[in-house]
């Protein structure tokens, strides 16, 4: 996922925002399948994440393109490399 936020907005509060938000929707949708397996009552996502910043050498529009070429699907099979 990729985020761009100005500076002003705290990385904690826009993914606090993101865990609630979808938190609820899912619960509105999956609780029964939820219920089962979580085992706290109102935790769905863990306390952690993982936040990252671009750089002058690592851009936004570098990052975007990392992400669409992870969607296409791989031209070889993993054991061709070695045959």
């Amino acid at each position: 996922m990729l985020i761009e936020a100005p500076p002003k907005w705290a990385p904690a509060k826009i993914i606090g925002v993101l865990k609630g938000v979808s938190s609820r929707e899912m619960r509105k949708e999956f609780l029964p399948l939820i219920r089962k397996a979580i085992w706290k009552e109102h935790t769905l996502w863990a306390r952690g994440y993982y936040v990252s910043c671009v750089a002058d050498t690592i851009t936004t529009g570098i990052v975007k393109e990392y992400i669409e070429n992870q969607k296409k699907e791989a031209q070889y099979m993993q054991g061709e490399l070695f045959d």
